[in-house]
């Protein structure tokens, strides 16, 4: 929901000449900025990066764009940083410039100088991102700016911290002669010893149309600290900070500030000026409340009657060419209905419920007829209506709100939703329309059945999945206590011959578990005789369809001495891998792959194959194994494997 005001600096993107993509074609994003020169973009698709590679990412002076495929709600760089194991998202220090841009990541849980992003000598483009729970032991939670002009814009810095010592810019430090330009930012609950939201240090800053709120200092200067700077705030709204001294903004050491245009909470009595500092309190500064859409819930949006709207300075204009607003989001005047939509929460399980604040405005000077339609768009991609279209009328010049509580329905596919709000009248007159993201999170990331009677698979697999930071539970009793689409995905564990069970045909489970794959549900399944002698010979279920296998024979037993991943596009990672087996080892059913399904497992001493992966119609993904995944020891390496394939 986040709008910038990009007006303010000239930005040329020029048309990259390659684009890189991560994972895809490169496993890191580091990997993919080495791989790039000059003009090309690397583009990192949907996901939690992590470890080595992603991390400490250096542009090395490349002037390259990176940049997420989706934004930041869904493109997270997680540092795991902590202070006996420092790490940052970004580091520019190779005479970076404006055309180095960063875009579109959410950085978080840095521990280091510039926690998020360090900018050292360097000027690159910093636009769009998310910057949380980011740490310093000295200065920059979010960023650090040390020398260079890097311009700042479009991100929310929420959370970060630089509170040891003298930590100095919760959310963002300028220091050495720096000379940052900080445009359109929302820059929320940071905290630091000076300086929650912003410090400067013997640096000069140009602050337009940010939103400062909520900040803390332990000493001085709530919103910013100013210490023997130069620094211009304007078209910006500063209210809720605190601090010891200052609590809005602190200047020290012959500071010159220049507030203009601006929405000040306390006006020029909340600044601290002690001598020698200079303070150009200029035109057009008011304090108001903004009159926010619903800040209790981080919708910093104003809404019409706000003062801070066409208070900007009036040389400047907002994308909607009226005179510019305060604050980091202006208010869209092209149409004179308008619709604003803020999630109570934006994540919720299947079966839950899902509350939205409408916010509806007509600024008419008589009432207005119009419909609202609500929509969810699915994973898939695909629409679903989820309210209306259901007529109201709103008075002239008044807004309205209203929380409208929508059920999430129990078979609700996990994964990342767009919900989007649309007003007009049918069946061409559209009005206005919004939307946000949210994710349906599954109550659990993975269910483990393990059926075998002599089980070796399930606690290791469990192991795995919890050292990928994923979540995961045993079925205890029937499948059927379980609602299966309420999980990312699978392990179903029946062992080998003579130790084994069985899913028989037309029983409950196999229903179960045939219809959580035709949905697009991702399933591991292992079992010596599942795929070949159980349902030729003993009545067993055919699984064999649905996870793109042929079976080939019944095989001999004991069979099994090395285990061995193969070359495969599905999960490149497997191939190579090695084992001695140690589990069950009698009757293993061969296998062969139905494309677009492949083989990925064999027997490194004997030709049968023993495993096959398929990418399902329905968008989701099976594995098929005729051995025990316990029964080696490279668990851990095929579970990450089999997590980044049912997460793809």
């Amino acid at each position: 929901m986040t709008v910038a005001c990009f007006g303010a600096i000239g930005m040329a993107y020029v048309a990259p000449a390659t684009v890189i993509h991560v994972p895809q074609e490169y496993p890191t994003i580091q990997a993919g900025v080495d791989a790039a020169v000059n003009g090309d973009t690397v583009l990192a698709a949907d996901g939690t990066y992590a470890g080595d590679g992603n991390r400490d990412i250096d542009f090395n002076g490349k002037a390259i764009v990176v940049m997420s495929e989706n934004g930041p709600e869904v493109t997270i760089i997680d540092c795991e940083g902590d202070s006996l194991d420092p790490h940052r998202g970004f580091f520019f220090g190779s005479g970076e410039g404006s055309a180095s841009i960063l875009q579109g990541f959410t950085i978080k849980n840095g521990w280091e100088s510039g926690g998020g992003i360090l900018c050292f000598h360097t000027s690159p483009t910093i636009v769009g991102n998310t910057l949380m729970a980011n740490v310093t032991d000295f200065r920059g939670g979010g960023i650090l700016c040390h020398n260079g002009s890097p311009a700042i814009v479009g991100n929310v810095l929420t959370g970060n911290s630089a509170m040891a010592l003298a930590g100095r810019g919760g959310g963002i430090h300028c220091s050495s002669g720096a000379s940052p330009t900080i445009v359109g930012n929302t820059i929320l609950a940071n905290t630091a010893v000076y300086g929650g939201g912003i410090g400067v240090l013997n640096a000069s800053a140009t602050l337009l149309g940010n939103t400062i709120l909520e900040n803390t200092a332990e000493l001085e200067g709530g919103g910013i600290y100013c210490d023997g700077s130069l620094m211009s705030v304007t078209n910006c709204i500063l209210r809720e900070d605190s601090a010891g001294v200052g609590g809005e903004i602190s200047l020290a050491d012959r500071s010159s500030l220049a507030v203009r245009y601006s929405d000040l909470e306390g006006g020029a009595g909340a600044i601290f000026m002690p001598p020698g500092c200079i303070l150009h309190w200029g035109v057009g500064n008011i304090d108001e409340d903004p009159m926010f859409v619903l800040a209790e819930q981080g919708d910093y949006r104003i809404i019409w009657d706000s003062p801070c709207v066409d208070a900007g300075h009036p040389d400047s204009l907002d994308p909607d060419s009226t005179r510019s607003d305060m604050g980091a989001h202006y208010f869209d005047q092209n149409d004179y209905m308008t619709i604003y939509v803020t999630p109570m929460s934006t994540e919720v399980t299947p079966g839950g419920t899902l509350e939205v604040t409408y916010t509806a405005m007509n600024r008419w000077g008589f009432p207005v007829s119009y419909w609202a339609l609500a929509e969810a768009v699915l994973p898939n991609t695909h629409t679903v209506t989820v309210m209306g279209p259901d007529r109201y009328t709103l008075a002239p010049h008044v807004w309205r709100q209203q929380l409208i509580a929508q059920d999430v329905p129990l078979t609700a596919e996990p994964g990342l939703y767009l919900y989007r709000a649309r007003i007009g009248v049918p069946p061409n007159t559209l009005y206005d329309e919004d939307s946000f993201s949210f994710e349906i999170a599954p109550v659990c990331d993975y269910l483990i059945w393990e059926a075998d009677p002599t089980p070796i698979s399930g606690q290791p697999i469990m192991d795995a999945l919890s050292a990928l930071g994923r979540s995961s539970e045993f079925v205890e009793g029937p499948l059927g206590n379980y609602d299966l689409f309420a999980y990312r995905g699978l392990f179903i564990c029946l062992g080998v011959y003579s130790n084994n069970a069985m899913i028989m045909e037309g029983s409950p489970e196999a229903a179960q578990i045939e219809e959580y794959i035709a949905a697009g549900g991702s399933v591991y399944l292992e079992g010596g005789d599942v795929w070949y002698y159980d349902p030729l010979f003993m009545g067993g279920h055919d699984f064999g369809p649905s996870f793109g296998i042929i079976p080939i024979d019944d095989g001999v037993g004991p069979s099994i001495g090395i285990v061995s991943g193969v070359e495969n596009s599905l999960m490149p990672g497997l191939a190579g891998l090695t084992s001695p087996y140690f589990g069950e080892n009698a009757w293993f059913d061969w296998l062969g792959a139905i494309p677009p399904a492949e083989v990925i497992f064999t027997m490194l001493d004997m030709p049968p194959d023993i495993g096959v992966a398929n990418p399902t119609p329905s968008g989701g993904h099976t594995v098929g194994t005729s051995f025990e995944l316990g029964g080696t020891d490279f668990v851990g390496e095929v579970v990450a494997e089999f997590v980044a394939f049912f997460e793809d």
